[in-house]
């Protein structure tokens, strides 16, 4: 269930602000609220946004168990690992908040975004689907196969990547930041 809330996020994510040419009318807003309302229950938008934040905080506390620097000051002083724990938790209660105060923008750009891709006939469809066992099948198995052992290790290999060159990239882009027009002055 998790991961149809990223995908349904990510279609929520405009590239850009959208203007009022491009708001969808009332009706199909409507209907794409009905369709939410099965696709993703709000009952478990909160679970969602828990999920996230831990799987967020997840990748962050795997980093820094992989930083050699950190590592030998939390053996040096072990009350690091306490402040690193605070930190953390500072950071899910802020990131929390954040969530309950935007959550309603969050579900209205979500519905907008369907109602500017669907029409109305289309999420009546949707939510018909999502209504039926293989429509809840679907949605409840989803997360189990984007969670599959062989798609979790390539999506550690990638944040493994990434991670790895990260310091070098940053540099490359320092570098190059400190040429454009000729040179640092």
């Amino acid at each position: 269930m998790i991961e149809i809330f990223i995908v349904l996020a990510a279609a929520a994510t405009p590239a850009a602000p959208a203007s009022a040419a491009t708001m969808p009318d009332a009706q199909r807003v409507a209907a794409a609220r009905d369709a939410l309302d099965v696709l993703a229950p709000p009952e478990g938008r909160r679970a969602f946004f828990d999920q996230a934040i831990s799987s967020t905080l997840k990748s962050f506390t795997d980093g820094l168990d992989r930083n050699s620097s950190l590592q030998q000051a939390v053996e040096a002083k072990p009350e690091v690992r306490i402040v690193i724990g605070n930190f953390l938790q500072r950071q899910r209660d802020l990131i929390s908040q954040d969530i309950k105060e935007t959550e309603p923008a969050f579900n209205e750009a979500m519905a907008r975004a369907y109602a500017r891709r669907f029409t109305v006939e289309e999420l009546k469809k949707l939510r018909g689907f999502f209504s039926q066992p293989v429509g809840r099948k679907y949605l409840s198995t989803i997360g189990g196969l984007l969670g599959d052992p062989e798609l979790a290790a390539w999506t550690a290999e990638m944040t493994r990547r990434t991670q790895g060159r990260m310091h070098g990239e940053a540099e490359n882009l320092r570098l190059q930041v400190m040429n454009v027009g000729g040179g640092a002055k």
